[in-house]
């Protein structure tokens, strides 16, 4: 692993000022836009391999390539906190892609109020990177009220214990199911298989690619969808954005379980999966909160709001690392 100047010890430069911020080799290597904005905002990033090492608690906060699960750190043993923000929110030029049209640029952190400074650190458009949008960067720490008054929040079944936190926060709940999530799930697989294929394939005429288990399954599985399978997925994937688009005409947020991470992923919405302790047989869970796309701040302000009560505190990172204030 390597790291660059400790920030700590000069004067103060920015909102993250000493904190030392994780990255993959693949996004350090191919996508220098993002590590000097973390550096211009005070942080000092460590490299290591392209598994994400905040996962592994080797430092608390972390960035990581996001295409199926922006989730998969609740499923080990750090309990961060995810921000998957919006498809062409954070620039992704120069990185190595997984899946081009899913691929994007996930933050990890103990909380909420640490992701949206990582985001403020992130965000904005990048000439340089075709899918990076040009859209104004709100300030994403101002949006962090601790309460969620005026707030309509749609409640899926499956996450409906999460209701009296909600309104104890002043927000107002109503029930709501995902439409098209069995297809859109499905469509995600095609997606991501296909694409992930695709951009391997040089390497495995070589007889050069090196991929983990789960990686490799994946490809495999891809080799029997056909190019009427992709373009098909593709259709659904935009009949699922416009029936949710209908659905946020009602609600401002959504709340899942964190186990509908992929039907949401391939819409391309802000995600941020929030840690709320243990499952019945041990492993963490999460709530997954979405919005409107570009409206991370909102998000993040029910991320917040969340954390600040009792048994949605976040557990106590390693004294030795400092912590975005």
């Amino acid at each position: 692993m390597t790291a660059s100047a400790d920030p700590a010890s000069e004067t103060p430069r920015g909102a993250l000022h000493g904190v030392s911020v994780g990255v993959p080799k693949g996004v350090s290597g191919g996508t220098p836009v993002l590590v000097s904005r973390l550096r211009r905002a005070g942080a000092s990033t460590l490299t290591g391999t392209a598994d994400d090492a905040a996962a592994v608690g080797m430092f608390l906060n972390g960035l990581g390539v996001e295409s199926s699960d922006p989730g998969r750190g609740l499923a080990g043993v750090d309990r961060r906190t995810v921000l998957a923000p919006s498809f062409g929110r954070v620039p992704k030029a120069g990185l190595p892609p997984v899946a081009y049209s899913l691929d994007r640029i996930a933050a990890r952190a103990r909380t909420a109020r640490d992701c949206a400074l990582m985001l403020s650190a992130l965000a904005g458009h990048d000439a340089g990177d075709p899918c990076s949008i040009d859209v104004p960067v709100p300030d994403y720490p101002a949006a962090l009220t601790g309460d969620l008054t005026g707030v309509r929040v749609g409640v899926a079944r499956a996450g409906d214990t999460i209701g009296p936190d909600l309104r104890a926060l002043g927000a107002e709940t109503v029930p709501v199911e995902l439409p098209l999530s069995a297809e859109l799930a499905a469509a995600h697989r095609v997606i991501l298989g296909s694409e992930l294929l695709a951009g391997q394939l040089p390497a495995l005429r070589e007889g050069t690619a090196e991929h983990a288990a789960a990686t490799r399954a994946v490809i495999d599985g891809a080799a029997s969808f056909s190019a009427a399978d992709y373009v098909q997925a593709q259709r659904v994937r935009r009949v699922g954005q416009r029936a949710v688009a209908e659905l946020f005409h009602d609600v401002d947020l959504i709340i899942t379980p964190a186990s509908h991470i992929p039907c949401w992923d391939v819409l391309g919405h802000p995600l941020l999966v929030v840690p709320m302790g243990s499952g019945a047989d041990g492993p963490p869970v999460g709530v997954l909160i979405s919005g409107r796309p570009f409206d991370e701040a909102s998000v993040l302000r029910a991320g917040e709001a969340l954390q600040s009560l009792a048994a949605w505190q976040p557990g106590k990172p390693d004294d030795s690392e400092p912590v975005a204030t």
